[in-house]
């Protein structure tokens, strides 16, 4: 009967131990998801840039002003999961097929366009993280309740 138990408790153990380590490679791999979603946008960014002579506007709460899908002129937000598209010089210019969304369905990510180029937020799940900086976007919310703290900009990491 004691070895029954040990063998249990031996179990609960391990079990207890590679279940941290999934939940931590979990984060990892959603922040890792967060960079590279955020690095495609930045040339995304470029792209409309070198297109339309500027970044496109922000609407005040972190959207992108940059989608035309009607093809009126008028400068739209691009939502998570739609086409980002504009229609220029009589043709439909596709900058991304899908606009990413965080891998978390309850965060967010956050666009500012700047005097000098824009900024893209993100919120960093891991602590330890050597891009994670509490102070990237003091104030923004990148989520209901969720400060970002993760800042890309037009020159790089902040």
């Amino acid at each position: 009967m004691i070895e029954i138990l040990i063998a249990v408790a031996i179990m609960t153990i391990i079990s207890a131990v590679g279940l941290t380590s999934f939940n931590f490679t979990m984060v990892k791999s959603r922040d890792s998801q967060r960079k590279s979603d955020l690095s495609l946008l930045a040339k995304t960014l470029h792209q409309f840039a070198n297109d339309f002579g500027d970044y496109p506007a922000d609407d005040g709460s972190g959207g992108i002003l940059g989608c035309d899908p009607n093809n009126d002129g008028v400068f739209t937000k691009c939502n998570p999961g739609d086409k980002f598209e504009v229609y220029t010089n009589g043709g439909q210019q596709v900058y991304l097929v899908k606009v990413p969304d965080d891998p978390n369905g309850s965060y967010n990510y956050y666009y500012r366009k700047n005097m000098d180029g824009f900024s893209l937020f993100s919120v960093l799940e891991n602590t330890d993280d050597a891009n994670y900086n509490a102070d990237a976007g003091p104030g923004i919310l990148c989520g209901t309740s969720a400060n970002c703290n993760y800042e890309l900009t037009e020159a790089g990491n902040k």
